[in-house]
């Protein structure tokens, strides 16, 4: 494999980002060469026989080496179109962040092929295997307007409504306060959680390990997402913070209930 970006790049639309490499692919094509030239020589020669001698049977012969090269060399192109697929490209322009990375497994001993672990653009991943469903990167197209996606409590989220004011402040730029507003709030459960936001890994948000290794809210949660203008661009992807979001008022009734219900629940 080659390596032709790396993380925090920007990218242009079309730019290679890694070049994939395919044992099975390049023998198929030394094969398929080896056809043409094979097809192609034979052509000549029936060509050489047919002018030579005249006849019909070498005007047939002549055009079924013909077809035959036709046909070698089609297979051939094809095949060299998935050579070429396996350069993975830009297919927008902007800011390249590298995927979350992935903890060292064990793998299948027995596989003769290496196993990746990190980043797959690390180059010490170089050569190892990488799924189908791997993924590289993602390209963030507009660093002046982002998404930030509010993990919320499933006792919080009856209160929240579309157009509710949301303020928010970056970990990484503690002094500024960004103020937008709910865009979406989710009807799905939060099925994972961000290594970034997880308390194994200095997050905020308390989480268990499942089978598959992915680490999941020990408590319910749903996604809020809002816009966050960033047009001094100083807010990097992937950044994490707090935010409050304003709800309106409870009179005092409202909230001996909700007391209630949350000392009941806890209980549970």
């Amino acid at each position: 494999a080659e390596i032709y970006v790396y993380e925090n790049e920007i990218v242009k639309e079309g730019d290679p980002l890694i070049r994939l490499y395919s044992q099975q692919l390049k023998v198929q094509l030394a094969s398929l060469r080896t056809e043409v030239d094979t097809a192609r020589v034979r052509l000549s020669n029936i060509k050489k026989i047919s002018s030579a001698v005249g006849t019909g049977a070498g005007m047939e012969s002549e055009k079924a080496a013909r077809i035959a090269q036709q046909s070698a060399t089609s297979s051939y192109e094809k095949r060299r179109v998935d050579e070429e697929r396996l350069v993975v490209r830009a297919p927008t322009s902007g800011l390249f962040l590298a995927p979350p990375r992935v903890d060292k497994s064990k793998g299948d001993e027995a596989s003769s092929l290496r196993q990746w672990h990190g980043s797959p653009l690390e180059t010490r991943n170089i050569n190892s295997y990488l799924k189908s469903s791997t993924v590289i990167g993602q390209i963030v197209p507009n660093l002046e307007e982002l998404e930030a996606v509010l993990a919320v409590d499933q006792g919080e989220i009856e209160f929240l409504r579309v157009g509710q004011p949301v303020e928010m402040l970056v970990n990484q730029i503690p002094c500024k306060v960004y103020v937008s507003e709910v865009e979406v709030v989710t009807p799905t459960e939060m099925k994972a959680t961000p290594k970034s936001l997880s308390s194994r890994f200095g997050g905020s948000i308390v989480t268990k390990t499942s089978a598959d290794g992915a680490e999941v809210p020990q408590s319910t949660k749903f996604l809020v997402r809002a816009k966050l203008r960033n047009f001094d661009q100083r807010i990097v992807p992937g950044s994490t913070g707090v935010a409050k979001i304003r709800t309106g008022t409870q009179t005092i009734g409202q909230r001996l209930m909700r007391m209630v219900y949350h000392t009941f629940q806890f209980e549970l």
